[in-house]
């Protein structure tokens, strides 16, 4: 994830490495958006990436290096409704491989490649995200 302190960006990787550089979040956050889709801004201070979410509380998102994150209010709704499109994108691709029982025991970014993965053997070369 992305944690912005003033005009200092950070960014915290899985195994809690962090490197600096000198931008603003909203900058590092249109750049980011014309690459991919899998980052959401939930507060002034964070931008984190949606394949490395362990869990979501209702202000609070946990990344897979097991550091909480608190969700500012002004981006509660879209935060919620960002990640529960997600879950039902989740649950699809679970009941398409027809294995729901997954669906309990993995981190979004395992299903994702675990979809791949399955695809990948029905369509080789086919699969492109």
């Amino acid at each position: 994830y992305f944690e912005s302190q003033h005009r200092v960006v950070n960014i915290v990787m899985n195994n809690n490495t962090v490197s600096r550089f000198y931008d603003k979040l909203d900058m590092v956050e249109q750049q980011i958006d014309r690459i991919c889709d899998f980052f959401l801004r939930i507060s002034k201070s964070y931008l984190i990436n949606l394949m490395c979410i362990r869990s979501v509380r209702s202000t609070s998102i946990t990344m897979s290096n097991d550091i909480e994150l608190n969700i500012g209010r002004k981006y509660l709704d879209h935060a919620h409704q960002t990640i529960k499109n997600i879950g039902r994108f989740i649950q699809k691709i679970c009941r398409f491989v027809q294995q729901p029982h997954l669906f309990d025991r993995m981190l979004y970014s395992d299903y994702i490649k675990y979809f791949i993965e399955e695809m990948d053997m029905k369509c080789p070369g086919q699969v492109k995200l």
